[in-house]
């Protein structure tokens, strides 16, 4: 036995006639998704679009730790900015927990073959991930880090 191709295409055309008739099949999986995907989309890109723009707004909490003389400019290039608000704190890492904190900008001494340049240091950046209002002031300091370190860099050149 065999299957001739031009069977199997006058079953397959009836059927898909017989399923066209029926206008729940129809609106179901035709019109619905034609109509309805491109309106999700939408919805979920303005969302999305609206949380970035009322994040993007607020000034960002951020602690400084440990700063030493050699560090100063880069302190007050921080204190300068005008999307960052420098604040104090007795305990930093409760203050991110608890939201009332966004980072904290700890200044480490350099690694061991580091420390012969002068005015090198390590920063630790901690943060909570799960907050957007936390991730933007990681690259708002990443942002002035990057800054700082090309100053710097062209001045030893």
């Amino acid at each position: 036995m065999t299957i001739r191709l031009s069977d199997v295409r006058i079953l397959y055309l009836n059927e898909l006639r017989s399923a066209l008739r029926e206008r729940s099949i129809v609106m179901n999986s035709i019109f619905l998704p034609i109509f309805l995907y491109p309106v999700l989309l939408w919805l979920v890109y303005t969302g999305m679009s609206f949380v970035a723009g009322q994040t993007e707004g607020f000034a960002s909490r951020v602690a400084l730790l440990a700063f030493s003389n050699e560090q100063r400019v880069f302190k007050i290039d921080l204190e300068r900015d005008p999307r960052l608000e420098v604040k104090t704190s007795n305990d930093p890492l409760a203050d991110i927990r608890n939201g009332n904190l966004d980072l904290l900008v700890e200044i480490l001494p350099p690694a061991r073959e580091a420390a012969r340049l002068t005015g090198n240091f390590r920063v630790r950046l901690t943060y909570d991930n799960s907050k957007d209002r936390s991730r933007m002031a990681r690259d708002r300091i990443a942002e002035r880090l990057r800054l700082y370190r090309d100053r710097y860099l062209e001045q030893e050149a």
